[in-house]
């Protein structure tokens, strides 16, 4: 941790660059969420796993000292969203609490 009790951006991007599937732990919520939202657009659990461990956030939010808000782009116009919660740094426990679909366009300005 950067920051005493807190966890920073920066500390955030570097454990997901560095994560294996063992240090994700997925919760109770989060699977019944990606279950709910599953599509031919949005992943189930384990595809957000995938993403997770494969693909780099196109945006990230503190929300906590240890919670974070992802935001995955799909396409151009769907993005996915997965709260994360870093419970351990040493060695590193991510549990996933959430996930979500939302729209590209709200993250992207329109006059650029």
């Amino acid at each position: 941790m950067s920051n005493g009790d807190s966890y920073t951006v920066k500390d955030a991007l570097d454990y997901l660059s560095k994560i294996e599937i063992n240090n994700l732990h997925m919760t109770y919520h989060f699977n019944i969420r990606a279950d709910e939202r599953k599509s031919d657009i949005y992943p189930d659990a384990n595809g957000v796993v995938n993403i997770i461990l494969n693909d780099t956030p196109c945006g990230i939010l503190k929300q906590s000292e240890e919670k974070f808000k992802l935001i995955y782009n799909l396409n151009d116009d769907d993005d996915f969203v997965v709260i994360i919660s870093i419970k351990n740094s040493d060695p590193v426990r991510i549990n996933l609490i959430s996930c979500f679909p939302d729209e590209a366009k709200k993250r992207r300005r329109e006059d650029v």
